[in-house]
């Protein structure tokens, strides 16, 4: 997930921050369900998308 992000946060580059602002290290990034494992989304590495700590816990089980 690290890799396929490129250490990006995801949600930080959906809000139009820089590849500087959005970078996350490899061990601070958080790997996250796109669909949450609550509402049956699968562990499986294309329902996955690296995050910052601020955006996962933001996200909760939410769907964006």
């Amino acid at each position: 997930i690290y890799r396929k992000g490129k250490g990006l946060c995801q949600e930080c580059i959906r809000e139009g921050k820089t590849e500087k602002e959005s970078q996350v290290s490899w061990s601070e990034y958080q790997a996250d369900h796109v669909i949450p494992h609550s509402k049956r989304g699968k562990t499986i590495l294309e329902n996955g998308e690296l995050l910052c700590r601020y955006h996962n816990q933001s996200k909760s089980d939410k769907i964006k």
